[in-house]
């Protein structure tokens, strides 16, 4: 077969060495490899599950602002929280088994500047501009533990973004834990058939800003993770031949 006058790039596996042009790389990010003296080497790496969030504390804050909210009532309240100087990511609203309640000040020691920290978050805002005075953030989370006896599954967490008072809120809250509780899943399945939901905790914050902007907030902070290894020293054989198939292929094209 020609192959012209390209520069010849060559594809290094644990079972075979193939060469093609190197306008025909871009086939090798199929397989993740890197690309260093002409040679495209696979790499090899470990496998990981889903990171399970362990350790967490409780906080909340409250924030006003002339200017806006991200930058400005929302920092002020994460200001308040002890967090700000976190990436902020949140999460939905379901508490693993291994999940260990600590202190806020044991938890601000462990914040490094600028890290990821993934919480869950209940957080309101207000613009008194359109009428409104009034921003309330609030949490109630619960722990299920099977009715035949053991240790905690994991809990349920409820978030409430809103204008209304506390205690309206926290009625809601309850409203909506007991449906999460009561609720069928896709299968018909509820918590309620094989767990009790106890250790129910509820956290509020609310402000009436007499600036523009108003941001209340309550936060579950994770600060740690378990992550499992599934897989060591491990490399993709199945992307590995996707991406093998579409360079012989092009090869046998002569593009």
């Amino acid at each position: 077969m020609e192959r012209g006058n390209d520069d010849i790039v060559e594809y290094v596996s644990d079972v075979r060495t193939y060469a093609f042009p190197q306008r025909w790389t871009s086939v090798t990010p199929l397989l993740s490899a890197r690309h260093a003296n002409g040679k495209a080497q696979v790499k090899r790496g470990i496998v990981v599950g889903c990171p399970i969030p362990r350790k967490y504390f409780e906080t909340s804050g409250k924030g006003e602002s002339d200017y806006q909210v991200h930058a400005g009532s929302y920092h002020v309240a994460l200001q308040q929280a002890g967090i700000e100087r976190a990436n902020i990511m949140a999460y939905s609203s379901i508490m693993p088994a291994i999940a260990q309640r600590i202190g806020r000040e044991e938890g601000f020691r462990m914040i490094q500047h600028g890290a990821e920290m993934k919480v869950i978050q209940a957080a309101a805002h207000v613009d008194t501009a359109t009428g409104n005075r009034r921003a309330t953030a609030a949490i109630m989370y619960g722990l299920l533990y099977p009715k035949s006896g053991g240790p905690t599954i994991g809990g349920l967490v409820c978030e409430y973004n809103g204008s209304a008072a506390v205690e309206e809120a926290k009625a809601n809250l309850h409203s909506c834990l007991d449906g999460l509780y009561r609720g069928p899943d896709i299968h018909g399945r509820r918590f309620s058939d094989e767990y009790e939901l106890r250790d129910v905790r509820f956290l509020s914050e609310t402000i009436e800003p007499k600036k523009r902007f108003g941001t209340a907030l309550v936060v579950l902070a994770f600060v740690d993770y378990f992550v499992p290894v599934l897989e060591q020293d491990a490399f993709d054989q199945e992307q590995e031949e996707v991406a093998l198939a579409v360079a012989e292929q092009a090869l046998g094209s002569g593009l």
